[in-house]
């Protein structure tokens, strides 16, 4: 739990800063393109147990995080 907070924690920090929506799409695209090289060994040593629930779990975490910190970005930013 305390590594999908961190993840959801950096990805709403991201986020924040750049104030983008096109953040939440490359947070959502970026975890499946590592579970799939995990899977065809482009890196690491393959999926082990638990990988479904693992892939979720950081996928939520990644596209709450970055969903909130875009809108807090856009609500905190001056106005234009």
């Amino acid at each position: 739990m305390i590594v999908l907070a961190a993840i959801a924690l950096f990805a709403a920090v991201v986020a924040a800063i750049t104030r983008r929506w096109k953040t939440v799409l490359l947070a959502a695209l970026l975890w499946p393109v590592y579970f799939v090289g995990l899977h065809q060994s482009w890196w690491g040593s393959g999926l082990g147990d638990g990988w479904a629930a693992a892939a979720i779990g950081a996928l939520a975490a990644t596209a709450v995080g970055a969903t909130a910190g875009t809108w807090l970005g856009k609500r905190l930013a001056a106005p234009e």
